[in-house]
């Protein structure tokens, strides 16, 4: 994958106003939610960019200086990205990224796979096509069950 990004910047997320801004923008743009079936409140986001749970976050950006979308790496080796055109060629330059820069972390078995993976929401057939171009392998389907949140002890 060399030389794939060669025109591309990925910005570490510092939290600053306007990378909070510019992740916000970006989140409005989305067509594809898993985490999230509705856009929070600025406040909310801000306190989410602030706390992240990730094991880094990225802003991506174009050759001409424009945020596109963005991705982060979680500790259970999942790749959150979100890119908002050309995504064939933004997630073959985001995996060359991922791959010169991070490793996954080891397996954990029941826990946590040995693997980076992304997870992809259905409709999103752009990406599920650019991850089948770059090779990567359908290891499953998730869904999400009409059980009601009854507490348990």
């Amino acid at each position: 994958m060399a030389g794939v990004d060669e025109f591309q910047h990925f910005e570490k997320i510092e939290k600053t106003p306007e990378q909070i801004q510019a992740l916000y923008d970006l989140l409005g743009q989305r067509k594809y939610g898993i985490s999230h079936r509705a856009l929070p409140s600025f406040a909310d986001h801000e306190a989410f960019v602030r706390n992240h749970p990730y094991r880094c976050w990225y802003l991506i950006k174009s050759s001409s200086g424009r945020y596109v979308g963005s991705f982060y790496l979680m500790n259970d080796n999942c790749v959150g990205l979100s890119v908002f055109e050309d995504a064939d060629y933004y997630l073959r330059a985001t995996l060359a990224y991922i791959e010169r820069t991070y490793s996954p972390l080891p397996a954990i078995p029941s826990v946590r796979a040995g693997f980076f993976f992304m997870n992809i929401a259905p409709g999103n057939k752009d990406m599920q096509a650019a991850l089948l171009a770059a090779n990567a392998r359908h290891i499953q389907s998730s869904y999400e069950l009409p059980i009601s949140k009854n507490e348990q002890s």
